[in-house]
């Protein structure tokens, strides 16, 4: 009887291990679904975005408040960006960014011979921006930042 109670809770024990690993997964049902987004980043006093090139290569990153998910975007040259969900691989990443409230930081390009948009857009703490994806969209953003090296003052190259 010994042997029989012993293989019972053995085959019981290897049951709850499965059962609750199985459990886990469906918990965590893999990554969240992402929802299309991106929008502009734009200096202020340029309302044609001609500053903006210069952050061409530069990333926006939209950063959950518990900083647990974040999707990030690559500045184009036109100041466009859109964004994808970061993953272990490409192949998982999603164009968009799942229903949250986001920070969102502005990075310069690296490298960069100088810095074009103030430090404070690439802190968590101190960027000024918070957008909420929402399911229902548009989720289209304009970023419009302060303190272009040549003081917003757009050139005549």
């Amino acid at each position: 009887m010994h042997r029989n109670s012993r293989a019972l809770h053995v085959a019981c024990g290897k049951c709850l291990v499965t059962a609750s690993l199985l459990l886990l997964t469906a918990g965590c049902g893999g990554p969240e679904r992402a929802y299309p987004a991106g929008g502009e980043v734009k200096f202020k006093g340029d309302p044609v975005g001609r500053l903006a090139t210069e952050l061409a290569g530069g990333r926006v990153e939209f950063c959950t408040l518990d900083l647990k998910t974040s999707s990030v975007g690559e500045i184009q040259p036109d100041g466009t960006f859109e964004l994808k969900t970061l993953a272990l691989s490409e192949s998982q990443r999603q164009k968009g960014a799942a229903s949250h409230k986001y920070k969102v930081m502005v990075y310069n390009p690296y490298p960069a011979r100088e810095r074009v948009a103030d430090a404070k857009y690439g802190g968590f703490r101190t960027t000024p921006f918070e957008h909420e994806i929402s399911p229902t969209g548009p989720n289209r953003f304009e970023l419009v930042l302060e303190g272009h090296k040549y003081n917003a003052t757009p050139r005549d190259d």
